[in-house]
């Protein structure tokens, strides 16, 4: 009996240690299959090599020139002016929101978030730079970067060029073409309330919104889902004809939009059937 018990033991351990082995194989062949939902399996992300080079250049040759806050108000019409002048007029630019309580600043194609101590004019074009370029703080991105801080930073690109060769840091050549992040989808441009009546009613990109127009689509999804589509949901789609965000749209633009929707909205409704589904009819009391 003393010699049975850590016999017993042992070939629980070897059990235990046998499972543990069909559960990691498993893992990697379900892992290996490609899933069922149609979704892409999630690629590993490249290391970003200079980015802490980049840092201390930026804190040494670019942030110590200016350093002079902006409004955020001011910030979008920068980011709009970048987007529009680097991807067309027709370019969405990213969502700019307040990135208040956030402890670091970020920027993508979709959405820049800028906290208080973020917005100033180079860390402004440096998010920018994020939504132009796809390798982190790589060759394209510095290009990119480099770019911005001339054009629209008032920089002085030999002194740029010099000193991000002192520092070691890789750059695309200037010229050569770079790999540009994929346009923001229609989810990201109206958000994804708005989104899911489009989808429904089979208008699944903004160059579709655009054709139709930004009144005539309201309208349309208006006949189709009622009041629950509101003048928030008319300006987001003319925000997107117009291929800038919604807090750039002033108070005039705004009155005009309102009023000329609900003049069409008028006509419409007196031109006959409204809804496209019928209502029940009112149970008698």
């Amino acid at each position: 009996m003393p010699i049975g018990r850590p016999l017993v033991k042992l070939r629980a351990y070897v059990r235990v240690d046998v499972r543990e082995a069909e559960r990691v194989d498993q893992r990697r062949q379900t892992a290996a299959k490609p899933t069922g939902s149609g979704r892409r399996a999630r690629q590993p992300r490249p290391r970003d090599f200079q980015r802490s080079r980049l840092y201390r250049w930026e804190n040494e040759h670019v942030l110590p020139l200016d350093r002079q806050p902006i409004p955020l108000e001011e910030c979008r019409t920068l980011v709009a002016a970048v987007f529009a002048r680097r991807l067309g007029p027709d370019a969405v630019p990213p969502r700019v929101e307040d990135g208040r309580g956030r402890r670091h600043a970020a920027g993508s194609r979709e959405a820049i978030k800028l906290p208080r101590w973020a917005r100033t004019r180079p860390v402004v074009l440096h998010e920018c730079a994020h939504g132009l370029a796809t390798d982190g703080h790589g060759p394209d991105f510095v290009r990119a970067y480099v770019e911005l801080l001339v054009e629209f930073g008032n920089f002085d690109r030999a002194m740029l060029e010099a000193s991000l060769a002192a520092a070691g840091l890789q750059v695309t050549p200037a010229g050569q073409p770079m790999r540009q992040p994929d346009p923001p989808e229609l989810y990201v441009a109206v958000g994804r309330n708005l989104s899911s009546y489009l989808m429904a009613r089979g208008i699944h990109s903004i160059a579709q919104v655009r054709a139709r127009g930004a009144i005539q689509t309201w309208i349309w999804l208006k006949r189709c889902f009622g009041d629950v589509i509101g003048q928030a949901s008319l300006l987001s789609l003319a925000a997107v004809e117009q291929g800038r965000p919604v807090e750039a749209l002033d108070g005039r633009t705004r009155a005009r939009i309102r009023f000329e929707a609900l003049g069409q909205l008028l006509v419409a409704r007196a031109r006959g059937a409204w809804m496209d589904r019928p209502r029940r009819p009112r149970a008698p009391r």
